[in-house]
């Protein structure tokens, strides 16, 4: 069950300016002092830099965030930085579920641009993350879950899905060649298809991989999609070489085009090709505890698995 724990009003946002200031005083690489930094934004829009600031983590967890988001919509000092925040953005309400930070912006945050969007984005994300009772932050405007510019669910979100945005580029794109594992023309087993391109670098390496699969092939002739048309994205991320992925409910509401097994070793083959990966742990709206159309159990990372790939002369 969701707890309310905080109303925007004027009034307690007095109050909880009087019990805890976040003053930065210039600019400090990461690394020194506090080490809690505030995200804000250079002149041009396309980068984030991290100006350090106090904060007092005894104080209530309520008090703590709405101070961080006071200290986000203005910057003391005279800063070379302008806050990521619109003027006619609001934080409606948050609440805290189980280390997921869940913040509710007004109607006015679809008014952004694409650029801006996101970089308020990364800068909340990024900000929020460093609180110890917040391991993930997700976003909701006037009640609904926010959607990305490609239709998909933004879902639950990390630091380390915006790493890149931190001085550098936000326009600025990664070339990646990576294998996806498609069915082939029978739909019964997997074939390896090399996808040469670039993700821009708001990205991560793995929402590439797992976008790219949710689009299907680019040309049929390389293989079939496995996974169903209006599937969507919720979160990805990678920790001790386990990657973490959930999906939208379609997943296990819908009919898949191809075998379970098939649809699922599409993913895991196709994530632990990546270096760092050594397993996938699946799941739907962050629950693993299912057993896909009763055949293939969610519950436990699962390992690279060949035996649903087509074996070419080579091998």
């Amino acid at each position: 069950m969701m707890k309310r724990l905080f109303r925007q009003s004027s009034a307690v946002l007095v109050i909880v300016l009087l019990l805890l200031s976040l003053a930065s005083c210039g600019r400090k690489e990461p690394g020194q002092g506090s080490g809690f930094f505030l995200y804000y934004r250079e002149q041009s829009e396309r980068t984030l830099y991290p100006v350090e600031a106090a904060i007092d983590n005894t104080l209530s967890i309520e008090t703590q965030v709405s101070s961080v988001w006071s200290q986000l919509t203005e910057v003391a000092g005279g800063l070379s930085y302008i806050s990521v925040v619109p003027e006619n953005v609001k934080l409606l309400s948050f609440d805290l579920v189980e280390k997921e930070l869940v913040l509710n912006f007004s109607a006015a945050y679809a008014e952004m641009s694409p650029a801006a969007e996101v970089l308020f984005r990364a800068a909340v994300v990024q900000t929020f993350s460093q609180l110890s009772d917040v391991s993930g932050v997700q976003f909701m405007v006037e009640g609904s879950p926010l959607l990305l510019s490609d239709g998909s669910l933004a879902g639950s979100m990390h630091a380390q899905d915006f790493v890149d945005v931190i001085g550098s580029g936000l326009n600025a794109y990664t070339r990646a060649s990576v294998t996806l594992y498609f069915a082939d023309e029978t739909g019964e087993m997997l074939v390896p298809v090399t996808k040469e391109g670039v993700y821009r670098n708001s990205y991560t390496i793995e929402q590439y991989v797992v976008r790219s699969l949710l689009a299907g092939p680019e040309d049929p002739s390389y293989g079939l999609a496995t996974l169903p048309a209006d599937l969507k994205l919720l979160s990805v991320r990678t920790q001790n070489g386990v990657c973490y992925v959930s999906f939208s409910e379609e997943l296990v509401n819908e009919t898949l085009p191809v075998p379970p097994a098939v649809a699922v070793y599409s993913v895991v083959n196709s994530l632990t090709e990546l270096k760092d990966i050594r397993s996938v742990q699946l799941s739907v709206n962050g629950v693993s505890d299912i057993v896909l159309m009763n055949e293939i159990p969610l519950d436990q990372p699962l390992q690279r698995d060949l035996n649903y790939v087509i074996k070419t002369e080579k091998e």
